[in-house]
């Protein structure tokens, strides 16, 4: 069923496929039912093998221990929720708590029987890449949530079926990038996690964006 959503989510245009799919699951969301029997599934899926113990709450499903953290995690998990006026009225001490709960991983140290979190997860370079070794070789269920760009560790995964990815909004849509570069009177505008062609695409509505520069390269500013 998510496999046949998903491509028919690709046929819509980003930003109808996102405030739809969003609509979806906030529909699901006031079916407790149907959220235990997915959680049921996906953890039958992983018997033996998954880190994660996950346990129904008010707010939907949420970890019943302390996620672990790659290195760089804390720091920027802090500031955002710091970030106080982004966040939705009293969550703020909620995620505090659960920051201070969490566990640090680094580098060369085996994978923690948790549910450990890293930026930019796609096994170019970075914490992942090692990640995504132990995973791959333990068999571990590991999910994407953002973008994989082509031929990446993350991207071979997911195509193997060894891993899964879902979308998740944590970016903003093509009409809230272009508001955020004309409100930041922005000289240079850096595309993130995209490859030539969706920069070129992009070029056309945002001229001030490099598309000489992707994910992965370097340049002095």
């Amino acid at each position: 069923m998510y496999r046949l959503l998903r491509k028919l989510l690709f046929l819509l245009p980003p930003e109808r496929a996102h405030a739809w799919g969003m609509g979806v699951l906030t529909a699901l969301g006031r079916w407790p039912s149907l959220c235990r029997r997915a959680q049921r599934r996906a953890l039958s899926a992983h018997r033996g093998t998954a880190p994660l113990d996950m346990r129904l709450s008010s707010a939907g499903l949420e970890l019943a221990h302390p996620v672990a953290l790659a290195a760089g995690m804390r720091d920027a998990l802090r500031a955002q929720i710091d970030g106080k006026r982004w966040l939705v009225d009293g969550i703020a001490h909620t995620l505090e708590e659960h920051l201070r709960a969490a566990v640090d991983w680094g580098e060369g140290a085996a994978l923690p029987r948790a549910a450990l979190l890293c930026h930019d997860a796609m096994g170019i370079s970075g914490p992942s890449r090692d990640i995504l070794v132990q995973a791959a070789a333990r068999g571990w269920p590991t999910l994407f949530t953002g973008h994989l760009p082509g031929n990446s560790p993350g991207e071979r995964m997911v195509a193997e079926e060894s891993a899964a990815w879902i979308r998740l909004p944590t970016h903003p849509t093509r009409t809230e990038n272009l508001a955020i570069a004309a409100a930041s009177d922005a000289k240079t505008v850096l595309g993130h996690s995209c490859d030539w062609t969706q920069l070129s695409r992009l070029k056309q509505h945002m001229p001030r964006l490099r598309d000489d520069l992707a994910t992965g390269d370097c340049v002095d500013l």
